[in-house]
């Protein structure tokens, strides 16, 4: 059973994603003690700590042939940067990204805000490294938004409507708009007409061009792209509603990566060409140092959603 976030702690969430300083996009990862990124591997393989291979996982949350030669073009830049072997692959699904990285079939992954909570919750050595920077603000953030027919004007409108999310693993395209909803009084499952997950950003877009649906939650840079490739037409569909700012979908590491590696992951993550990189939803000009406690706005919310989750299974 899926469940929709309820009302519950929101003030204290509000303060406190409200105070918490985003994260730093010039932070730098820690000095190598030698310069040559070459000299700095072949310093860990003596100290025995390098990796053999590099296997990376990405969420499955945007699908085009234009992602598929970016996936092509980094895994060989990370070849060519780290020499040693590096293998991608798109999970079938959020929750299948997640137990890639838990269960070490990966040890690294793009993962989103709220996966990396999942991810951590099962495996507390996971570590998020970096995060991309966004390419429309330069900071390393992003919005969710609800778009929809423009004869919708706001999000009570939505009642009685056919509404889609993307995935209940999905921090933009479920947990903040579902977080909006009950701040709202509102209950997809009571008060829409139907309920459906597209499963990735641009399926669930195709879903409100198909009419299959009247409105829909999504990431901003997947909307901003619809309006600018003339996708989406502004005469019909319009902007209802849009999140603050949450830190960007992380990178992460699994434990299994040596501690002397992650910096090297780290400069050459930061140190890719611009665009190379953006292998996600976001379209990014670069990369940026980011830590676990960058997220905890998300960990709080999510916390509180499994718990109002648990009482509703038990009645109380």
């Amino acid at each position: 059973m899926r469940h929709f976030f309820c009302t519950g702690a929101i003030a204290f969430l509000l303060i406190y994603g409200c105070s918490r300083p985003a994260p730093d996009s010039s932070r730098q990862p820690p000095p190598a003690d030698v310069d040559s990124q070459a000299s700095v591997v072949e310093q860990a393989e003596e100290d025995n700590e390098s990796l053999e291979k590099l296997t990376i996982v990405i969420l499955p949350d945007r699908s085009s042939p234009e992602r598929t030669e970016k996936i092509a073009a980094l895994q060989q830049y990370l070849v060519e940067t780290l020499a040693i072997p590096v293998e991608l692959n798109v999970a079938s699904d959020y929750e299948n990204a997640v137990e890639q990285l838990v269960n070490g079939t990966v040890n690294m992954a793009y993962l989103g805000p709220l996966t990396y909570i999942q991810a951590k919750e099962q495996n507390p050595s996971i570590e998020a490294i970096a995060a991309p920077i966004d390419e429309n603000s330069g900071r390393p953030w992003y919005t969710g938004v609800i778009i929809g027919h423009t004869d919708i004007t706001t999000l009570e409108d939505l009642k009685g409507r056919r509404f889609s999310f993307v995935n209940d693993a999905s921090t933009s395209g479920f947990l903040l708009p579902s977080y909006e909803f009950k701040n709202l009084d509102i209950d997809p499952e009571r008060d829409f007409a139907a309920v459906h997950f597209g499963e990735t950003h641009d399926q669930t877009l195709q879903l409100l061009l198909q009419g299959k649906v009247e409105a829909i939650a999504i990431n901003r840079a997947t909307y901003n792209k619809a309006l600018e490739t003339d996708i989406l037409d502004s005469e019909k569909i319009q902007l209802l509603w849009e999140s603050d700012p949450i830190t960007n979908a992380p990178i992460v590491v699994s434990g299994s990566v040596p501690e002397s590696f992650k910096p090297i992951l780290q400069k050459a993550l930061i140190e890719a060409p611009a665009g190379l990189v953006s292998v996600s939803v976001s379209e990014a000009q670069g990369y940026t140092i980011v830590e676990d406690g960058d997220y905890e706005t998300i960990r709080q919310l999510y916390q509180n959603y499994q718990q109002q989750a648990q009482e509703e299974d038990s009645g109380v």
